[in-house]
């Protein structure tokens, strides 16, 4: 994908655009010639949000997953910490 496309999709993601908006964008603008941009998946929209530091990005698309992965993941290593210490 080249600079400017990233870019461009950075924005969109600022801005508040969902992916699936701009998924859908990009795909509306197919014609006879397919490019590799029109190949964009969810997770180089991903990867965009996270190199350009851009918030909101979810762990999992259930809120009960999303949030119960990082207590999961303290509780793992909180864990390991004592048995260390032991």
């Amino acid at each position: 994908m080249d600079d400017s496309t990233r870019t461009l999709i950075a924005i969109k993601l600022k801005e508040g655009v969902s992916m699936e908006k701009i998924l859908d964008d990009i795909r509306d603008t197919v014609t006879d010639h397919v490019s590799w941009v029109h190949l964009v998946a969810r997770q180089d929209l991903y990867n965009i949000k996270h190199q350009c530091n851009i918030e909101g990005i979810a762990r999992h698309s259930n809120d009960h997953v999303s949030t119960s992965n990082p207590v999961v993941q303290t509780t793992r290593q909180s864990i390991k910490s004592i048995c260390c210490i032991q």
